[in-house]
């Protein structure tokens, strides 16, 4: 019985080991592949966390196993960087310096986040009172509800409550008589021009907007990629919290498998956009949003080329940004240009939205 279970145990380990690798090279691979052409192995990117994860678990359990464990070890070790693009190290310091500008990304959601305030209206203020605590330079907003001036609060509050100089919309149409979600970048500093990036069908993904500090001038993006818009699907992320969710489990993974292979496509067609604008921009750039991709994307990879991502090397762990999902995904990025300094990195843990808000430093270069 015992031999049968060694050979037995022995077959597992392999096949396991086996197909661990595929998945590791594969999930290498997505940030190269452009989905339009090859979409299931955008899928590997997603989960390659849990994969390296799983990977380096067999790798100790294959210690005895010489040829195994080193050939496992040696894809581990290969995989490593991709996987400190997910999980962080403080190798650097994440504290604020002094002279550092800062600036706060945040899809808000709709204002509609639970846990705060009865109304929109009370978890927007609730949203501007975070912002204002935090003082920063630039803030960008994604899924911001402006809304007609009829009903006025969602336009009032950002001149009476939001502590910032100057706003710019993606969307402003006072004579509509709904809610419009919209993109937002505020600054403390003026904002010279702006401009919006869209669709072949004129939906706007994105916005820029050329703002002037003291040592110069540089763009900033806010941008808001394909979302996969789950919703019953959600309850396959927050398991701790649908202690249902294995009744209709076969119907959400459809579900969400199905908006995950229409987002992955849409998404890289969109990060071409943005990457072809931001080799346009006759400034230093930084990129901010809600990517809905995860740093072992190809629309990442895309708008990324060139840029410093403010998170790595920044702080300890995953820098989970989207809040309804146990899962570590970090979709929400800051991007900073190489031609200015990246500084302080901090996610902050608040439940005024689906997405927690990250916070980034950055400063100029010393001139020659």
């Amino acid at each position: 019985m015992k031999s049968w279970f060694r050979s037995f145990w022995g077959l597992f380990l392999k096949g396991s080991a086996i197909l661990l690798i595929i998945s590791l090279l594969l999930g290498l691979s997505s940030p190269y592949i452009n989905p339009y052409d090859f979409w299931p192995v955008a899928f590997f990117g997603l989960a390659f966390p849990v994969v390296w994860i799983l990977s380096l678990g067999l790798t100790v359990l294959m210690i005895k196993r010489k040829l195994w464990f080193y050939s496992m070890l040696f894809f581990v070790l290969v995989a490593s960087p991709m996987m400190f693009n997910h999980f962080s190290l403080p190798l650097k310091s994440n504290e604020s310096k002094s002279g550092e500008y800062r600036i706060v990304t945040y899809n808000v959601h709709n204002f509609s986040g639970s846990h705060y305030g009865k109304s929109r209206y009370s978890r927007q203020n609730l949203v501007f009172e975070f912002i204002d605590e935090i003082k920063p330079s630039i803030v960008c907003m994604q899924e911001y509800a402006v809304k007609s001036k009829k009903n006025g609060h969602y336009q009032e509050l950002p001149l009476k409550k939001l502590n910032i100089n100057y706003k710019v919309y993606s969307d402003d149409v006072p004579d509509i008589n709904g809610t419009i979600y919209s993109l937002m970048i505020g600054s403390q500093f003026p904002v010279m021009q702006n401009g919006l990036i869209y669709t072949p069908e004129k939906e706007v993904f994105g916005m820029f907007a050329d703002i002037q500090f003291p040592e110069g001038m540089v763009r900033v993006y806010n941008i808001h990629l394909e979302s996969v818009k789950l919703i019953g699907e959600k309850k396959l992320l927050r398991p701790h919290r649908n202690l249902g969710v294995f009744k209709d489990f076969l119907s959400n993974l459809k579900g969400m498998y199905r908006k995950l292979k229409h987002a992955f496509s849409g998404r890289a067609y969109q990060a071409y956009s943005v990457a072809a604008s931001i080799r346009q921009s006759p400034y230093p750039v930084i990129v901010a949003g809600d990517f809905n991709d995860t740093p072992a994307s190809y629309s990442y990879r895309m708008i990324k080329n060139g840029l410093k991502d403010a998170a790595i090397f920044k702080g300890f762990g995953f820098h989970r940004t989207y809040a309804e999902s146990l899962y570590p995904i970090r979709i929400d990025q800051v991007l900073i240009d190489h031609k200015l300094t990246s500084g302080s990195y901090s996610r902050r843990k608040i439940y005024l939205s689906d997405h927690y808000p990250v916070v980034a430093g950055f400063s100029f270069k010393p001139s020659r």
